[in-house]
């Protein structure tokens, strides 16, 4: 538990870090090769990747740099406080629709209610960005 929190703080510590900075992609990439350091040294004691997993590899880096595209203009645009809990969100629901859709995978019953608070959650989020947009007007 105490992993998944402080990669939680992690997380959360560089999207505001990246949220403060003027220029974004100089930070967001500050921030993406930060962790080469530590990859490298992780491929020191690991076996290399067999070369089957090659275009997944490839797949999920272009989805990655994707999702960090997306973060920084999001960032331009949007408040932290909306912008980073839908991003880490979306991810799980996104996730779970491919995983059911393309990979045949049944979701149990406390899975399909993870998926539904995550998703009442981000709902949540839109009507209260919608109310406080309609209390300016």
């Amino acid at each position: 538990m105490l992993v998944v929190l402080l990669a939680a703080t992690l997380h959360a510590s560089w999207n505001f870090l990246i949220k403060q900075k003027k220029d974004k992609h100089i930070s967001m990439t500050a921030v993406v090769l930060g962790h080469a350091p530590f990859a490298l040294a992780v491929l020191l004691f690991s076996p290399l990747p067999q070369i089957e997993s090659l275009p997944y590899i490839v797949i999920g880096a272009l989805l990655h740099t994707g999702y960090q595209l997306f973060l920084l203009y999001s960032y331009r645009i949007g408040d932290l406080s909306q912008v980073y809990p839908l991003a880490r969100g979306v991810a799980p629901i996104v996730v779970a629709v491919v995983s059911v859709v393309f990979l045949g995978t049944h979701l149990d019953q406390i899975e399909l209610s993870a998926i539904a608070i995550i998703g009442s959650g981000i709902i949540s989020l839109s009507l209260v960005r919608r109310s406080r947009w309609f209390k300016k007007l």
